[in-house]
């Protein structure tokens, strides 16, 4: 899944989102994705341990 974010104001955007998003900024907009949601799940895990152990 890729966002599209808005630009700065005073910055002309092109007429068509594909003509600035090369596949190297979709590659690494899909890794910054995917180690969020490990990390995301990460934190899920730690905070269910946390809470199982101060049962």
């Amino acid at each position: 899944m890729v966002q599209n974010y808005k630009q700065a104001s005073g910055v002309c955007s092109p007429s068509s989102t594909d003509e600035f998003l090369t596949p190297a900024h979709e590659e690494n907009v899909r890794f910054i994705h995917y180690s969020q949601e490990l990390i995301l799940i990460l934190i899920l895990i730690l905070i269910s341990l946390d809470r199982t152990l101060l049962q």
